[in-house]
């Protein structure tokens, strides 16, 4: 199960994903849309979200995302119930 700040930064990433076209985007880019969040604990869930699956973190400086395909059908399934982002943005 997922807690509402990982659900944003799922859904954010896929967004981000599609706006970025090729190119995956990087950790420090996903961690801009959520100022408000420590990095640390931004960084925590999302290794919370790559041992769970749904995406994965490349090594290097960069540290480009991918999403997996379980990962992006979670984020469609949680953009299509309408959540509203303010409320899944409620961080931790």
């Amino acid at each position: 199960m997922l807690n509402s700040s990982e659900m944003a930064i799922l859904v954010a990433l896929k967004r981000l994903g599609k706006r970025e076209g090729i190119f995956p985007p990087i950790m420090l880019t996903l961690k801009n849309q959520f100022e408000d969040m420590e990095y640390n604990v931004f960084f925590q869930h999302v290794m919370s979200l790559q041992d769970k699956g749904y995406l994965k973190v490349a090594s290097g400086k960069a540290r480009g995302l991918f999403i997996s395909k379980e990962g992006f059908a979670l984020a469609e399934a949680l953009e299509q119930e309408h959540i509203p982002m303010a409320r899944l943005v409620t961080l931790v």
